[in-house]
Protein backbone atom coordinates (compact mmCIF):
# COMPACT_ATOMS: atom_id res chain seq x y z
CA UNK A 1 0.00 0.00 0.00
CA UNK A 2 2.64 2.55 0.82
CA UNK A 3 4.22 2.05 -2.61
CA UNK A 4 1.02 2.51 -4.05
CA UNK A 5 0.22 5.83 -2.05
CA UNK A 6 4.21 6.73 -2.99
CA UNK A 7 4.04 6.31 -6.69
CA UNK A 8 0.57 8.12 -6.55
CA UNK A 9 2.47 10.81 -4.87
CA UNK A 10 5.21 11.03 -7.11
CA UNK A 11 2.75 11.09 -10.25
CA UNK A 12 0.32 13.94 -9.04
CA UNK A 13 3.73 15.98 -8.19
CA UNK A 14 5.21 15.15 -11.50
CA UNK A 15 2.26 16.46 -13.24
CA UNK A 16 2.07 19.57 -10.65
CA UNK A 17 5.31 21.08 -11.69
CA UNK A 18 4.83 19.97 -15.40
CA UNK A 19 1.57 22.28 -15.54
CA UNK A 20 3.58 25.40 -14.01
CA UNK A 21 6.48 24.40 -16.09
CA UNK A 22 4.29 24.04 -19.71
CA UNK A 23 2.87 27.71 -18.47
CA UNK A 24 6.05 29.80 -17.29
CA UNK A 25 7.01 28.27 -20.82
CA UNK A 26 4.05 28.10 -23.19
CA UNK A 27 2.11 30.80 -21.98
CA UNK A 28 2.41 34.80 -23.56
CA UNK A 29 4.56 36.49 -21.27
CA UNK A 30 0.35 39.33 -21.35
CA UNK A 31 -1.52 36.04 -19.49
CA UNK A 32 1.25 34.53 -17.14
CA UNK A 33 1.06 35.86 -14.09
CA UNK A 34 -3.28 34.86 -14.65
CA UNK A 35 -2.68 31.68 -15.79
CA UNK A 36 -0.42 30.67 -13.10
CA UNK A 37 -2.89 32.48 -10.18
CA UNK A 38 -6.04 30.52 -11.69
CA UNK A 39 -4.13 27.15 -12.13
CA UNK A 40 -3.12 27.45 -8.16
CA UNK A 41 -6.20 28.66 -7.07
CA UNK A 42 -8.09 26.05 -9.05
CA UNK A 43 -5.71 23.55 -7.81
CA UNK A 44 -6.78 24.76 -4.08
CA UNK A 45 -10.00 24.93 -4.58
CA UNK A 46 -9.78 20.83 -5.91
CA UNK A 47 -7.92 19.60 -2.74
CA UNK A 48 -10.63 21.95 -0.38
CA UNK A 49 -13.37 19.61 -2.37
CA UNK A 50 -11.76 16.22 -2.61
CA UNK A 51 -11.29 16.88 1.31
CA UNK A 52 -14.96 17.78 2.05
CA UNK A 53 -16.14 14.86 -0.13
CA UNK A 54 -13.84 12.46 1.85
CA UNK A 55 -15.65 12.81 5.15
CA UNK A 56 -19.32 12.03 3.99
CA UNK A 57 -17.70 8.96 1.91
CA UNK A 58 -15.44 7.75 4.92
CA UNK A 59 -18.80 7.84 7.34
CA UNK A 60 -21.04 5.82 4.52
CA UNK A 61 -18.05 3.31 4.14
CA UNK A 62 -17.55 2.53 7.56
CA UNK A 63 -21.17 2.50 7.93
CA UNK A 64 -21.75 0.10 5.51
CA UNK A 65 -18.42 -2.44 6.56
CA UNK A 66 -18.31 -3.57 10.39
CA UNK A 67 -14.55 -4.54 11.26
Amino acid sequence: MLSLVLFEGLLGGAAYVNTFHRIYTEVNHKYKEFALSITTLSDSIGITIAGFSALPVHDSICKHIHF
